[in-house]
């Protein structure tokens, strides 16, 4: 559904370089500074980079069709269905959004990420569904964690079933009121929507291959 106005906030706190969403009172605060070193220093532009990441938030927190539609009317944003997704997700999206930008900009350009998943998987210790959503206190630590699982796997999901079936998932998920019970039973939630586009590509991509 559509989404009200997002009102940005340009709030300086010295050195500190981020930037949040606030899906509740319908605003993003971003931080002027960039960062000097890190992966979030990877950018041609910061103000585009931390821009993008959180606006792709807002779409996402905020987004509702249906009877999430009708919650938000009575409850506001944050009754919107993106608010009861696990954190790989909510970041993830994100960090593939401000990827896509330029091949000199995002985490998924800037070489950490790909470093860490290949000593991973050369380990034999790439982390399962469950880590990922829990987060663990161990490598590569959970902020890094949600954000390099969630974002590569975006990634993949856009080279294997192509880039429109991204808004197709996350639209069903917003127009559902099984989404809200993705935390408690992900099985009825964001993986029936998932099984809905996805399942839906995969068969059509099996179909025109000849298997």
């Amino acid at each position: 559904g559509r989404t009200r106005r997002v009102t940005i906030v340009i709030q300086d706190l010295g050195i500190e370089s981020n930037g949040l969403t606030d899906s509740a009172f319908h605003r993003i605060l971003l931080f002027p500074t960039a960062p000097g070193t890190g992966d979030l220093s990877f950018h041609e532009s910061w103000w585009r980079l931390v821009g993008v990441h959180e606006y792709s938030h807002w779409q996402h927190l905020s987004a509702r069709g249906g009877l999430p539609g009708l919650a938000v009317a009575l409850a506001g944003t944050w009754a919107a269905p993106g608010n009861a997704t696990p954190s790989w997700l909510t970041e993830g999206i994100c960090v593939y959004a401000e990827s896509g930008l330029s091949s000199l900009e995002g985490r998924l350009n800037e070489g950490t990420y790909e470093a860490i998943l290949a000593s991973l998987a050369r380990a034999g210790r790439l982390p399962g569904l469950v880590e990922a959503t829990f987060q663990p206190l161990g490598f590569p630590g959970a902020g890094t964690s949600v954000r390099l699982l969630g974002g590569s796997f975006f990634a993949y999901l856009v080279r294997t079933y192509g880039p429109e079936a991204l808004p197709r998932f996350f639209g069903h998920f917003a127009s559902s009121g099984w989404s809200y019970v993705s935390p408690l039973v992900p099985w009825v939630g964001v993986d029936r929507s998932a099984r809905k586009v996805f399942g839906e590509k995969a068969r059509r991509l099996r179909s025109l291959g000849g298997s």
